[in-house]
């Protein structure tokens, strides 16, 4: 039988934790593996931390239906690391900067999030199409149709609007 093994994900940075207590990622794929002992010992001594088990998550982060009420007795019990969602949504840029060059502009995501208006912190990471982590570690999932104002803004400024994945870096070369 084998060992069960886990990812710890530290909520007080929005991030998971290296292999071998290395650091932090935002990227699951970059997380460390551990132990249920090593889980044990790391979520005892550090209050903002879960433990998931690995079969539980996908390349986004827990699956459909995983909750924090899920993890192990002895994990900490966080919050389970659901993406907010946000409804009537569009894609914001920095306002224009005439000393910053236009690929150091950043993008916010902008819309209706629990019965709200928002507007996120800068998009840092795109976790998968449509689910994004921001600089302050939260993460959001786009869902339903954007705005139609920034439909139609886009039409107007010749902007192509990818529905299925609306952000995308360019990769540095």
């Amino acid at each position: 039988m084998s060992q069960q093994l886990y990812y710890l994900y530290r909520q007080s940075s929005g991030m998971w934790w290296r292999a071998n207590e290395a650091g932090y990622t935002s990227d699951i794929g970059e997380a460390g593996q551990y132990s249920e002992d090593d889980a044990r010992r790391i979520c005892a001594k550090s209050d903002s931390t879960s433990a998931y088990r690995i079969e539980d998550m996908d390349a986004s982060g827990p699956k459909p239906g995983v909750k924090a009420a899920m993890l192990p007795k002895w994990a900490k019990q966080g919050p389970a690391i659901q993406p907010k969602i946000i409804t009537a949504w569009a894609i914001c840029k920095d306002p224009v900067d005439p000393y910053k060059p236009p690929e150091a502009s950043r993008l916010y995501l902008s819309g209706v999030c629990n019965g709200k208006p928002i507007t996120t912190s800068y998009v840092q990471d795109i976790v998968a199409p449509r689910t994004y982590r921001t600089r302050t570690g939260s993460f959001y999932r786009l869902e339903g149709d954007p705005d139609p104002e920034y439909v139609a803004f886009c039409k107007k400024n010749g902007i192509a609007l990818d529905l299925a994945d609306p952000i995308k870096f360019k990769e540095a070369a």
